[in-house]
């Protein structure tokens, strides 16, 4: 996938060895640690409750940037922005919580050590990588991360064969690697470097409103008065938080970043998508 997007946008290399060292570290171990315990914790907790969890990446992100970055700062309108939509996500997840806590708890800490790792990972990308080409640091971070992982993912699939009959599975994981593993990476390190790492942390916020418009249309699942208050209060959220994100971001005393033509691109994405890719101060 990466490489279809060069063949049209083109991209280049790290240059200077710090850069390669910083990608190949934070490749094998911030890309691979969040994503495995957050996939371990997932088998301990209900849905739910991971949706509440997830929906905590805004404030690690804010604490995160406020001890290792005078970059980006957020706005008193865009904390309570977010302390809103936390709290939709909250009475969204309400049926679910029940079980927080008790046995669940390594699933529960587990699932906090992944959040927090995805809030370093936006963080890490803004403020230490911010002169790696795009299309250049998605496909080698995925690349590291891959490696890292090839032997454990070899062992799994020698000793359980049961995914050789079931071509479903095999159609989902390849999908969820074009896309999700794929393409959504790359315009994540976009809108990083774009909008924000703050901004960005607000897609965590829409992962219970989709699963709650997809059961409802695939799974035929009921949509009740709760749901309607919390998916309200998400959307009011980031309508509030995410055009002011760029606005109301401070970088040190008297100066406001993201005041440049980058912010029209939180308007117009499609036009400055291919110019964001291609630029290496992006």
């Amino acid at each position: 996938m990466f490489l279809a997007v060069a063949s049209v946008v083109g991209f280049k290399l790290p240059t200077d060895r710090a850069s390669w060292t910083k990608v190949l570290l934070f490749g094998a171990v911030g890309m691979v640690l969040p994503n495995l315990v957050i996939t371990v914790g997932q088998q301990f907790v209900a849905s739910g409750t991971v949706a509440v969890i997830a929906a905590t990446m805004p404030i690690h992100t804010i604490a995160l940037l406020a001890l290792f970055s005078s970059d980006e700062r957020a706005s008193l309108l865009v904390i309570s922005a977010l302390v809103l939509g936390l709290g939709g996500v909250f009475v969204l997840a309400g049926p679910d919580l029940s079980n927080f806590g008790g046995e669940r708890s390594v699933g529960v800490l587990l699932a906090l050590a992944g959040v927090l790792g995805y809030a370093f990972q936006a963080v890490f990308v803004r403020t230490r990588m911010p002169n790696v080409d795009a299309i250049a640091l998605s496909f080698l971070l995925s690349l590291t991360a891959a490696l890292v992982l090839m032997p454990i993912a070899i062992y799994q699939l020698a000793h359980d064969t049961r995914w050789m009959n079931e071509g479903q599975a095999v159609g989902s994981v390849v999908t969820l690697g074009i896309f999700h593993s794929g393409l959504n990476f790359l315009l994540w390190v976009w809108l990083v470097r774009n909008v924000g790492a703050i901004a960005t942390s607000l897609n965590s916020y829409l992962v219970p409103v989709i699963g709650v418009v997809l059961g409802a249309a695939v799974l035929g699942e009921s949509i009740g008065l709760h749901t309607v208050i919390g998916m309200t209060m998400v959307i009011l959220s980031l309508v509030v938080a995410t055009p002011r994100s760029a606005a109301g971001v401070r970088a040190g005393p008297g100066k406001t970043v993201l005041l440049s033509p980058k912010v029209d691109a939180l308007e117009r994405p499609h036009k400055h998508l291919l110019d964001a890719v291609q630029c290496d101060d992006v």
